[in-house]
């Protein structure tokens, strides 16, 4: 990986964070549902914007694929993933990622929560 590339990552990142934040606050302060919205709101945002991106050359896919949306949303990549297992022909895959990662995830966060008491 050369300077460039690792350059890139880090200013998207950087901007990535401060936009999740940003937009997770603002979309919490102007809905009546519940606070999950701005996570919701960020998520699906990501995913149009890395969808975009998935064909550019290699730098801008490194600032904005790989850090802004990566940092945005993680759930961008793994949609693109998704996206990507399911255009190959590969829906079982698709959904064995899905299962694995959406049951892992949230077994995993709720251990994590029971072993720090916060559950």
């Amino acid at each position: 990986m050369t300077a460039e590339l690792i350059l890139a990552i880090a200013v998207g990142g950087a901007a990535g964070a401060m936009s999740r934040w940003a937009a997770g606050r603002f979309v919490a302060r102007h809905t009546v549902w519940p606070g999950w919205t701005g996570t919701l709101a960020v998520n699906l945002a990501g995913c149009l914007v890395i969808g975009l991106l998935a064909g550019l050359p290699d730098l801008p896919t490194a600032l904005l694929a790989a850090g802004l949306c990566g940092a945005m949303t993680s759930f961008s990549s793994f949609a693109l993933d998704l996206a990507i297992l399911l255009w190959e022909g590969r829906p079982r895959q698709a959904m064995l990622a899905t299962g694995i990662s959406v049951l892992g995830g949230g077994l995993l966060t709720w251990t994590g929560l029971i072993m720090t008491g916060a559950a």
